[in-house]
């Protein structure tokens, strides 16, 4: 395992650090992040990433193939863009989890904030905890699981993609509905909750698009 601690050093140096690392097929343990903004940014190579302690904005974003835990929080837009990989995160999640992801799994042990999933293409998100305002805004395809309670603007947008929220929801967003879970549903439910260690027994409700915006019959 290599040991990269980050005291004293700029989010270009510890990524150098990060990305000769995973060249090499090493796993990274990172001390000492206090929360610095881009860290893991661009990293290609599969990788097994370790953060012991909080992350800032845009932890592992344009990567494909890392597996990376967060031991602490992450700022805004965790995961932007990632193609395929994992981040678990032992804390709370920023504004806009998993932006525009590609492809991959994010899970939030914690809350997470505003904009979950926002023009997302594929992969999958799951909050243990609740999410804030437009979660799956503009979303365009993927899955979306919130254990908890969800704000208002609920799937605002929404194109593609399916959003389960196990508490409330405070409001849907425009173009959203709440229809019934398919048998298929309730497995993908149990089979992804149980292979996280979360509870299962939740009385989910699906959200989807009616599919009235941006959807067009012929093509021009």
């Amino acid at each position: 395992m290599v040991e990269i601690d980050a005291i004293g050093k700029t989010s270009r140096e510890i990524n150098a650090e990060i990305k000769q690392a995973a060249a090499a097929g090493d796993e990274i343990r990172i001390t000492n992040p206090s929360a610095s903004h881009h860290l893991g940014v661009g990293v290609l190579s599969p990788a097994r990433i370790t953060y012991e302690g909080s992350v800032g904005y845009f932890c592992t974003a344009l990567t494909d193939g890392c597996n990376v835990v967060i031991n602490g929080n992450a700022g805004w837009c965790l995961g932007d863009n990632m193609m395929s990989g994992k981040i678990i995160v032992n804390g709370r999640g920023g504004s806009s989890v998993g932006p525009a992801m590609r492809g991959g799994t994010i899970v939030v042990h914690g809350d997470a904030g505003n904009r979950l999933g926002q023009v997302m293409k594929s992969g999958l998100i799951v909050v243990e905890g609740s999410a804030g305002f437009m979660a799956g805004f503009m979303m365009m395809g993927g899955r979306i699981i919130v254990l908890g309670d969800i704000g208002e603007r609920a799937g605002h947008w929404l194109i593609n993609g399916e959003i389960f929220v196990g508490g409330n929801i405070e409001g849907l967003g425009s173009d959203a509905q709440i229809v019934e879970l398919s048998d298929a549903d309730k497995n993908f439910l149990e089979e992804t909750l149980t292979e996280h260690g979360l509870v299962t027994d939740k009385p989910f409700k699906k959200i989807t698009s009616r599919k009235e915006l941006h959807h067009y019959s012929t093509k021009e």
